[in-house]
């Protein structure tokens, strides 16, 4: 089980169990507590592009497309394409953005 904290002081907790694991190519998670129980798995595949890497993520099994829904799909095109990309290219991303909330 591996816990993750979020938000400006850590105190939204996330609780994830590992289903499955290649290094350097796959890892997924399911959740075991925290907002997303409801929902199957999160994937991230790693995969070598012409550009270098490219990450393919997938969070399945939403019981519907709800606002909930609506916003985690875009706090998690923030997290994967602009935070993560700051922190692998500037040392320092975003994890708790201080925008308002989508």
């Amino acid at each position: 089980m591996t816990t993750l904290s979020f938000g400006p002081n850590g105190d939204h907790k996330v609780v994830m169990e590992t289903k499955a694991l290649t290094p350097n190519q796959k890892v997924v998670w399911a959740c075991q507590s925290g907002p997303w129980v409801n929902t199957e798995a999160f994937s991230f595949d790693l995969l070598d592009d012409e550009r270098g890497v490219a990450l393919l993520f997938e969070h399945s099994g939403w019981p519907e497309s709800d606002d909930f829904f609506a916003h985690c799909n875009a706090k998690w095109g923030f997290f994967l394409t602009v935070s993560l990309k700051d922190y692998l290219e500037k040392g320092k991303g975003q994890p708790h953005p201080g925008e308002p909330s989508i």
